[in-house]
């Protein structure tokens, strides 16, 4: 009784576990209660950041709902709420605010929670108030079936239900003759409803225990996360009760067809059950290597994303401006856009860049040469071919300014940068580029320098190695902000804005583009607004660190639930084997003591029981090392397997030469 009792409990426990594992990565561990996201893509860029957020606010109140929006502040990520306030908000531990001030550096596109599904009436109201979005319902009750059908993982899931199914059946099997009294008294028909009814209730009610800790620790029934968490584990014991109905019904009917004299004489058949088991075993051992193969990639691409985001901390205080959308201009009798108003706007955005020192802004942007196939646009494309540029090194060229190499040296200071660039253009050239510097040049002078009075030529070119990473700051051009940060192998343009000529118009015309595309000094922003006129165009601005560093914290998330499940999974995996190694040391239990008393030797005795246990593991250990070429899955398994199996020998032995009497008299349960 109480060896079916601890097996039921084990098992819902570690499957609730996987389940928590299982809503970190399927990314609803959202601890506020949503029905679906909203994910803002844009916003007129007519309205500055203080009015978008009070027409959110109008908008969550006047529809009755409350949106969620996750935050970074003071180093920690936290939730900010448009509407009416729940209730429980005041009690909560001051992860959730509605201080708009810590919105005023906060990207406000990007990912928002609704505490309602969002009708057609409200969409049309939030597109007629100037927002581009896309609006779903998050699919919480989808959990269930990425869990058993979604991964690699089900897979290990699977094997853990198959083998719960096969050592319940085993443990039953012990208790065969007990089971056949039972039926010569005609007591076999009570004696089944009752220990089914007992599975069931051990079952349902160590699952509602473990809903109810989770719940009282996250104190919120309705967000995302418990209720998922809740749905999950419902679905694992109907599972479970499912095959303790089946391992029970099989069970009772095996007592009702072996005959009486062949159980009471000890020659049931148990062989079939036991080599189904190690099959069972095995397999998912074989199975529990290649999840464990793909779960380790997956943390190492996680572990990498999440060290890569690190080094945004290196511009913690920097901000991209938010500009007001310029849909008029001052135009000529023709139509034109006169050039004086261009002249002027650009030399306001000239002086806005020159009011920060060289290590006070961060310019970095891909050659948008580089995707000129892509543009599909003909003329460009054959303008580029006659002009002689090679648009496959165009995707390799990188333009930044000193403030991103000077940041790269203490980010990286194991890289081979050269001395401090003293020239308006410094080229930094993998070696293997070194063939197609006159490419460079071309490219260069193309994008940044043509009709301009600075000559190509006056540049310095330097070697690096291939393999030599850059970090780019780059902030505006990928909406997966992971993607191309960390480089290696990338020409990189040092482009030193502070030694450009002052009168040359056609290199001033430039600035507007890189203001925009530019990363600057928060605490200095203002001030070189108003020095530099721009003021009246500025909406805003957002701390690019903290929208990334959002990021982040879902990252980290994920890694911790891919860490769960393999630690889960491998509790699973001794569990499984231990009970096996149990097993097979109870059924042969009186052999061993006997053979212990005339002398035999007992530890040869124990091992021979689990000698295809052993095999099997070197087998399938080796089986996984020819499939994944992972020499750490062989060596771990091997050894971690082997080590558990001869401690259970150990501690076998030991219990047999401690209880002989007991195991001779048939009490079983103390090895």
């Amino acid at each position: 009784m109480k060896w079916r009792i601890s097996v039921l409990l084990i098992i819902t426990g570690l499957l609730a576990v996987l389940s928590f594992s299982e809503i970190k990565e399927f990314g609803n561990d959202l601890k506020y209660p949503a029905e679906s996201a909203v994910n803002i893509t844009s916003y007129s860029q007519e309205r500055d950041k203080t009015s978008v957020i009070t027409e959110l606010e109008k908008f969550a109140k006047e529809q009755d709902l409350v949106l969620f929006k996750p935050i970074y502040t003071n180093n920690h990520q936290s939730t900010f709420v448009f509407g009416h306030a729940p209730r429980w908000l005041s009690n909560s531990d001051g992860n959730y605010t509605q201080d708009k001030q810590l919105l005023s550096d906060t990207e406000l596109t990007g990912m928002y929670y609704s505490s309602k599904p969002l009708n057609k009436t409200m969409q049309s109201k939030l597109t007629g108030k100037g927002f581009k979005y896309k609006a779903g319902d998050i699919g919480w009750w989808l959990a269930p079936l990425d869990f058993l059908f979604g991964n690699l993982r089900s897979y290990s899931v699977w094997t853990v239900f198959f083998i719960f199914a096969l050592l319940l059946f085993a443990i039953k099997m012990f208790y065969l003759k007990k089971a056949m009294i039972q039926r010569s008294l005609g007591l076999l028909r009570k004696q089944m409803i009752k220990e089914m009814s007992s599975d069931i209730l051990v079952l349902i009610l160590s699952t509602l225990s473990i809903i109810l800790i989770f719940c009282s620790y996250l104190g919120n029934i309705t967000s995302v996360f418990v209720k998922t968490f809740i749905l999950l584990n419902v679905v694992n014991m109907l599972l479970l009760i499912v095959i303790s109905l089946i391992s029970n019904s099989l069970f009772f009917l095996n007592v009702a067809l072996f005959k009486p004299i062949q159980i009471l004489k000890n020659k049931e058949n148990k062989t079939f059950v036991q080599v189904v088991w190690l099959i069972g075993i095995l397999l998912a051992l074989f199975i529990f290597g290649l999840t464990i193969n793909e779960s380790l990639k997956v943390n190492r691409t996680l572990c990498n994303q999440i060290k890569t985001l690190d080094h945004w901390q290196a511009a913690a205080d920097f901000v991209k401006i938010d500009w007001f959308e310029k849909n008029t201009e001052q135009k000529n009798v023709k139509g034109e856009v006169k050039w004086e108003d261009i002249i002027e706007e650009s030399e306001e955005n000239k002086q806005f860049v020159q009011f920060f020192s060289s290590d006070e802004w961060l310019y970095s942007k891909s050659s948008d040469l580089g995707t000129a196939e892509e543009m599909n646009i003909p003329e460009l494309t054959n303008q580029l071919k006659e002009t002689g540029i090679d648009t496959k090194i165009a995707q390799q060229i990188h333009y930044v300014n000193p403030a991103v190499v000077q940041k790269n040296r203490k980010e990286y200071p194991e890289n081979q940068w050269p001395k401090e660039a003293s020239k308006r253009i410094t080229v930094y050239v993998p070696e293997k580029y070194q063939e197609q510097i006159e490419d460079i040049k071309k490219i260069i002078y193309y994008e940044w320098f043509q009709y301009t009075t600075i000559d190509i030529e006056d540049s310095d070119f330097n070697s690096i190695p291939n393999e030599q990473k850059t970090f780019l700051f780059n902030y505006h051009e990928n909406n997966d902000v992971l993607a191309h940060q960390e480089a290696e192998g990338k020409i990189i343009v040092e482009l030193d804005f502070s030694l450009f000529p002052s009168e040359d118009e056609v290199l001033n015309s430039l600035y507007p583009q890189v203001v925009f595309d530019g990363l600057f000094k928060q605490e200095k922003v203002l001030l070189a607004l108003k020095s530099s006129g721009l003021n009246q165009s500025f909406s805003g601005m957002t701390n690019a660190a903290k929208a990334i560093f959002i990021k982040k914290e879902t990252l980290m998330s994920q890694l911790r639930g891919t860490l769960i499940a393999i630690s889960v999974l491998l509790i699973a995996q001794f569990f499984v084997i231990y009970q096996y190694v149990v097993t097979q040391v109870r059924s042969r239990g009186k052999q061993i003591v006997i053979r212990n008393l005339l002398g035999g030797n007992t530890i040869f005795e124990i091992f021979k029981c689990l000698f295809y246990l052993v095999v099997g593991i070197i087998c399938i250990s080796s089986s996984l090392l020819f499939y994944t070429k992972n020499w750490f899955i062989f060596a771990s398994l091997n050894f971690l397997c082997l080590t558990e199996v001869s401690l259970m020998i150990s501690w076998a032995f030991y219990l047999i030469k401690k209880k002989r009497v007991q195991i001779i008299k048939g009490d079983f349960e103390i090895l």
